[in-house]
C-alpha cells in the first residue's frame, strides 16, 4: 500500500503481480490485488495518462544525449509519433495494460512526454434541485 501512496507504481505492480503468482486461487488475494490495481489506474489517469490521450516527446527527451530510461520507457517512447493516441500505443506493447499506463506516467513525470487531450473528463455538473 504504501508503494501506491508514495507513487512507486512499478515496485507496487511488481508486488501485487507476486501475491497474484503466489496465491492465483485466494479470492481474498484477487480481489485485494484488484483493488490496488484499481487505485494506481485511477491515480494515472487523473494525472491525464488516459487511453485517448496523445503522447508527444518533449525538447527534454528529443535534445538529450543520454536519456536515463530503461527498456520499457525505450520501447514505449519509439512508438511515440504525436499521432497515435495511447490505447493505439498499448495494443502493440509487450507490456500489460497497467504497466504500460506506468510507464507512460513515468515518462510525463521525468518531463520526456506531454499528453495532449490528456485532460481527465470533467465531471458533469449537478442539476441544482428545484
Amino acid at each position: 500500500q504504501s508503494y501506491i501512496e508514495d507513487g512507486r507504481f512499478e515496485l507496487a505492480l511488481r508486488h501485487l503481480k507476486a501475491a497474484r503468482s503466489v496465491a492465483p486461487d485466494n479470492q481474498t488475494v484477487r480481489l485485494a490485488v484488484d483493488k490496488a490495481e484499481g487505485v494506481i489506474r485511477e491515480r494515472i489517469e487523473a494525472a491525464g495518462v488516459v487511453l485517448h490521450a496523445v503522447p508527444r516527446l518533449t525538447p527534454a527527451a528529443t535534445e538529450a544525449d543520454d536519456l536515463q530510461i530503461g527498456p520499457q520507457e525505450a520501447f514505449i517512447l519509439s512508438r511515440l509519433d504525436g499521432v497515435y493516441d495511447l490505447q493505439t500505443i498499448l495494443k502493440i506493447s509487450p507490456m500489460p495494460q497497467l504497466e504500460s499506463q506506468v510507464v507512460f506516467w513515468k515518462l510525463l513525470q521525468a518531463g520526456y512526454i506531454e499528453l495532449a487531450g490528456g485532460e481527465p473528463a470533467a465531471q458533469p455538473a449537478e442539476e441544482p434541485a428545484v
